[in-house]
């Protein structure tokens, strides 16, 4: 009795919402709700004794759930469009069949083309009781005869046998007509001039699943349908999305009204309204907000965790994924999806390396699978056939749980072999081991002290013979990441782009110069690939140090404390700093405080300070020649600067105006494109996350490597010609201390304003960590709860590097239990940051911390409105 009345209550509860809901729903100015509603709203809800008449509640009630589902928004979709029921329509022509609509004979024309044989399976007839064909129960749609087939890309087996020259299916027929869908969505995304979302799409063919027939006993193919994941930047309801896919609600809404006007009776009315209601629910389960984004892509290629399991799923290749990436576009469907791509997946070949690779500890931990592993050699730093190749050599000796000596040997064998070959780093052996081998093995084996210490003799005695090879050549470039203030993120994009660079090899670091300590910057050195010198001064290298160190080609030696060393495998070198003047200010600081230069003949003693000698031409010459040596080392360089609201990061990439082994140059600079400028609307601070940072570090390669291109072109054409004379190259204007005369000589002249030896002669005050900009940055202020806010110099929502900027008192102190001391600008310094003369504002800022401020820009004073605040 107590499930008999909660039924009770359930059907009272429906009837009180759909009653509400066909009230709504009146007024409703779409047509596919109005016909609907003009059906509905003539079923009585009620029996003439007064009861509630459940079935026609439970068919109303199936309405509630399409409008619901129909308004639905999101950002995000999972979408599957299934060829024979878009192309086709049911095979009715009886008026009293109440699955009857009047369009189905009215548009019914011949069958399409039965590319996968999906229109002579059998199916089961429930209403006749026996298997019939599906083609006996469909017909054409007249409106869609220009679609003759799925598409001419695949076989009848489903398989893909003509593809275009990105190696993706070919589309035609109805693969097209979806991609057309697409293309639209894209295209009106990308009207809206203020997205703060990227757009993405992605669609796959599913012409391979199999399905269980149990009247066979066989499994078959399934009906051929498409899969299609999309990510707007303006939510769109579900409703919106069908239409833009080109779901027909025109032909439900003439149903519903042929319905409306024709049914005989009222229940004859209710069986035909739920027949079609019952066909829009299913429509619309084809239209899936996805709980998981990255699922709902890895599913398209059937590497889901629920698929991989499948037996029914197939697995494909991500070549197989049609792609539309106009935000990224320099991304793939797999680095998005994070799938392991490709081929020997889909073949399902390596089963044991995906096994190990998806439930190993070590490689969960470390990311392998998403950050290491490809299937085509030179996309990630192993690949598939190489892990499966190395795991094979993994024989255990007989009754025993380790490797026999003899594998030992051979994986000894095969991991120098690629070495020698390059088809991977010195530093990789021990993560391979990890990534080719179960945990417990790789442990056993790397704790094997006999085989570690035969693989390091191995690997120092190959080093030492590349080291000592004549012919050796490092092809090393250098990156210049600098700003005019700290915290601005320059380490943490040098870091994501040696990242990248190297296909996740981690980069070595050069600790920044401390006078306590001797400078040894690669005592440490294990043969990574790239370096990251950070904060690295113009005084902290000596001039023939620099000069070996950063040659692109030679393979130095550096003198260390226990053994000299050699950065012999260094493809990549990041030097970051701040300097308000950016190389200019590197390169000069060079020329005068880097050990080594005073003997060079373009500098004389001052009062203790070294001073370049101006106005004289043969001295000018030496210089000169010092000059192109340094820059020529220098290709690249990278500046970061804060935008103006302070919410974003402008980057911009340059590269020297001059080919180095070309003309004689008669005046030096770097130049940039306006390809090679962009502003990110983010700030590369602690919040940013990994995947947009690598987001940011991956658009600055794709600039420097578009910069270098159009460089190498602009040679080709004219070797003799500066890239600041050629079209389309903007100069930086870098001023390097050097002038010409009217007969192209060079002449050196003294730098203006601060001079290089303030500017460079001493270390940072404070580490970049703690000085104002990053402190300020990191700081959230409280007021007490009975300040009138209105009345304060505080502005606790403001960013407060922002607030000082603007005049604002900001906390850097607390002093007593109801003090706090601030910092304000002084009028005089406002005043500068108004008219855009803020460098030296910067400046000082770059080297205070909270407890030295020693400056006439800012006033110091106490703040009793401030409760609390805290560096975050």
């Amino acid at each position: 009795m107590k499930d008999k009345g909660n039924n009770a209550h359930s059907l009272e509860k429906k009837h009180d919402d759909v009653e509400q809901l066909l009230v709504r729903m009146k007024h409703s100015s779409v047509d596919l709700h109005k016909a609907i509603v003009s059906v509905l709203t003539r079923l009585p809800l009620t029996n003439d004794n007064g009861t509630l008449n459940a079935n026609m509640i439970n068919t109303v009630w199936k309405y509630k759930q399409i409008v619901d589902s129909l308004a639905e928004t999101s950002r995000r979709w999972a979408i599957s469009k299934h060829f024979i029921y878009d192309v086709c329509l049911p095979d009715i022509s009886d008026h009293n069949n109440k699955d009857y609509s009047p369009v189905y004979q009215r548009y019914a024309a011949k069958l399409p083309v039965d590319q996968f044989g999906e229109l002579d399976q059998e199916i089961f007839e429930s209403v006749k009781g026996k298997l019939i064909k599906r083609r006996d129960r469909l017909v054409g749609d007249d409106r869609l005869q220009s679609i003759k087939e799925f598409g001419s890309a695949w076989n009848n087996k489903g398989e893909v046998i003509k593809t275009n020259a990105a190696a993706h299916p070919v589309l035609d027929g109805y693969a097209a007509v979806i991609a057309g869908h697409i293309d639209n969505v894209v295209h009106q995304e990308l009207q809206h001039s203020r997205r703060d979302r990227h757009v993405q799409a992605f669609m796959i063919a599913h012409t391979r699943d199999r399905e269980e027939v149990q009247w066979s006993s066989e499994p078959r193919l399934k009906e051929s349908h498409i899969h299609i994941v999309i990510a707007i930047s303006a939510a769109k309801s579900r409703y919106q999305m069908m239409r833009l896919m080109g779901y027909n609600f025109d032909d439900l809404t003439e149903t519903f009204e042929w319905i409306a006007q024709n049914s005989s009776d009222e229940e004859d009315m209710r069986e035909r309204a739920d027949s079609f209601l019952s066909t829009l629910i299913g429509a619309i389960k084809n239209y899936v907000i996805p709980a998981d984004y990255s699922a709902a892509l890895r599913y398209l290629v059937h590497q889901s965790k629920k698929a991989v399991h499948d037996p029914r799923k197939t697995t494909y290749s991500s070549n197989e994924v049609i792609s539309w990436l106009p935000d990224d576009p320099e991304q793939t469907y797999d680095d998005i999806a994070n799938v392991h791509d490709n081929d020997s997946v889909a073949n399902n070949l390596e089963s044991q390396v995906l096994y190990h690779l998806q439930n190993s500890a070590y490689c969960q931990a470390h990311h392998i699978l998403e950050k290491y592993v490809g299937v085509h050699e030179g996309d990630k730093a192993f690949t598939f056939k190489q892990i499966g190749e190395l795991r094979g050599l993994g024989k255990k000796q007989p009754g025993k749980l380790f490797f026999s000596n003899h594998s030992k040997e051979s994986i000894l064998s095969l991991m120098m072999n690629w070495i020698r070959t390059k088809k991977i780093q010195f530093s990789d052996f021990q993560i391979l081991i990890h990534v080719a081998f179960n945990d417990k093995d790789a442990d056993a084996l790397i704790a094997d002290t006999k085989f570690m210490d035969r693989l390091s003799n191995v690997l120092m005695a190959e080093e030492q013979a590349i080291i000592s090879d004549p012919a050796a050549v490092r092809d090393m470039t250098t990156y210049c990441i600098f700003a005019a203030q700290g915290g601005i993120g320059k380490t943490r994009l040098a870091n994501a782009m040696a990242l990248l660079m190297d296909k996740y090899r981690k980069p070595y670091q050069v600790v920044t110069r401390n006078k306590q300590v001797t400078f040894d910057p690669f005592q440490n050195y294990e043969s990574e690939t790239s370096v990251i010198m950070d904060e690295l001064n113009p005084s902290s290298l000596g001039w023939a140090q620099i000069k070996d160190l950063l040659d692109p080609f030679k393979i130095p030696y550096v003198g260390s404390r226990f053994h000299n060393k050699s950065p012999w495998n260094i493809k990549h070198t990041f030097i970051t700093n701040v300097f308000e003047n950016g190389i200019s200010d590197y390169v000069n600081g060079v020329l005068h405080y880097a050990e080594g230069v005073s003997s060079l003949g373009y500098l004389t003693k001052d009062s203790g300070d070294w001073n370049l000698i101006t106005n004289d031409i043969e001295v000018g010459k030496h210089y000169v020649s010092q000059l192109s040596q340094l820059l020529r080392r220098l290709p690249f360089v990278i500046n970061l600067s804060p935008t103006e609201n302070g919410r974003g990061t402008s980057i911009k990439v340059s590269t020297i105006n001059f080919q180095p082994s070309g003309r004689q140059v008669d005046h030096y600079d770097y130049v940039h494109t306006q390809d090679s400028c962009h502003v990110f609307r983010t700030v590369i601070n602690d919040d940013l996350s990994e995947k947009d940072m690598e987001k940011i570090a991956q658009k600055v390669i794709s600039m420097i490597s578009k910069l270098k291109s159009q460089a190498k072109v602009a040679f080709q054409k004219h070797p003799d010609r500066l890239l600041d004379e050629v079209d389309g190259f903007i100069p930086d204007h870098c001023d390097f201390s050097v002038r010409y005369n009217a007969k192209h000589e060079p002449y050196l002249v003294a730098k203006d304003g601060e001079s290089v030896s303030a500017l460079f002669q001493s270390e940072p005050a404070v580490p970049p960590t703690q000085n104002l900009i990053t402190i300020l940055n990191r700081t959230k202020v409280f007021l007490w709860p009975d300040v009138d806010k209105t009345k304060v110099h505080v502005d606790p929502k403001l960013n407060q590097l922002d607030a000082l900027l603007k005049g604002y008192e900001v906390p850097i102190e607390k002093v007593g239990f109801d003090e706090i001391k601030t910092l304000k600008l002084t009028k005089e310094a406002l005043k500068l940051v108004n008219s855009d003369h803020s460098a030296t504002i910067w400046k000082v800022l770059n080297r205070e911390t909270p407890r030295q401020i020693a400056s006439e820009y800012f006033t110091v004073q106490t703040n009793k409105n401030i409760a609390n605040f805290k560096v975050i």
